[in-house]
């Protein structure tokens, strides 16, 4: 059975990293998260959305938890639906389950990227995205905005 989300495409609307030069300290790695925003359009009158990803890893964090890079990431994926879905529902599956698989392709195109850096591959941590969208006011079910 076919699911009724389908990515359509997706492409790297900016990807960048660099070293830092830091001295890790320990265990702070795991107390660094980087920033995480998530947007969804939708196309006027259709089942076609887009999701914006935007992950961020600032110097200033980089350096507060001793982790050896900084990055900006934003991922763009085209989504459709198939079949009929009430708003409500298809609102949140294009937030979570969306935002979701463009987190994984961005974890691993950044672990392959900087496993080729002098500090080794870094692998974006497991964030709760549904816990993040929920404070955002994001799954509240009402239509996303219209394409930009």
């Amino acid at each position: 059975m076919k699911a009724r989300l389908q990515l359509k495409d997706y492409w790297f609307a900016e990807f960048s990293w660099r070293t830092v030069e830091v001295e890790p300290e320990s265990g702070a790695v795991e107390d660094v998260l980087p920033r995480v925003n998530v947007t969804v359009f939708q196309e006027k009158d259709g089942d076609d959305y887009l999701v914006q990803l935007q992950i961020r890893l600032t110097p200033r964090q980089a350096l507060k938890g001793g982790l050896p890079y900084e990055f900006t990431i934003d991922l763009r994926g085209h989504f459709e639906f198939v079949g009929d879905i009430p708003v409500e529902v298809r609102q949140r599956m294009i937030h979570v389950n969306g935002s979701m698989i463009l987190y994984g392709f961005a974890r691993g195109v950044l672990a392959e990227a900087t496993s080729q850096g002098e500090y080794g591959k870094y692998i974006l941590p497991a964030v709760n995205l549904l816990e993040l969208l929920d404070k955002r006011g994001s799954l509240k079910g009402t239509e996303a905005p219209a394409f930009p």
